[in-house]
């Protein structure tokens, strides 16, 4: 009896003792499927498989995003192991969750403004100007794609103008030519 004891004593000890403490890495969300994350830093990339996580622990996520999830490694066979999300917070969120809205800058005087309106939908709306109608938009890493009609000499041409984008935040959106690094935009949004 003392032996069984003594065993199931030793066994819940190296069960304990075995069992293997939640690991952590913080990085960009570079990829992303209906079951796994790709998250990337300096240090390398992890996957991340997220398709049984608790919906309370694990925070929707976007490209862009910069995260930082706590995770265990299940056995899936062999010495392979499977990396398993226990909890996900986003601690930058990506440029995606807030350009989109209207962005005016400061015209000639005071009273004039001009701008554009980023739709959710990925559609676009210049405001107040008449040479570059805006269509589409598109965020490609830290740049801003705007596609539209420019209207030069009273001919109407598709033009792509690509900007780099210096700062963005709730409240303001700088952009930069990408060649030049002059900045072109300097914009404020659009309170509602």
């Amino acid at each position: 009896m003392k032996k069984i004891i003594f065993a199931a004593i030793a066994a819940i000890v190296c069960l304990a003792a075995c069992k293997q403490s939640a690991l952590s890495f913080e990085g960009k969300v570079v990829d992303a499927t209906m079951n796994t994350l790709v998250i990337a830093n300096d240090g390398g990339e992890i996957t991340i498989n997220i398709s049984d996580a608790d919906p309370t622990k694990v925070e929707g996520v976007l490209l862009g995003d910069i995260v930082k999830v706590t995770y265990n490694q299940v056995p899936a066979g062999g010495e392979n192991f499977i990396n398993v999300v226990e909890s996900l917070v986003v601690t930058a969120p990506s440029y995606y969750r807030v350009i989109a809205g209207s962005w005016l800058a400061k015209g000639v005087n005071d009273a004039d403004f001009y701008g554009f309106t980023l739709a959710e939908d990925g559609s676009a709306k210049s405001i107040n100007n008449l040479t570059f109608r805006a269509k589409e938009w598109v965020l490609d890493g830290e740049e801003l794609v705007l596609t539209g009609e420019a209207d030069s000499t009273g001919t109407v041409v598709s033009r792509t103008v690509v900007y780099k984008i210096d700062r963005l935040d709730a409240d303001s959106l700088i952009l930069s030519n990408k060649e030049t690094g002059a900045v072109e935009w300097a914009c404020g949004r659009e309170s509602e």
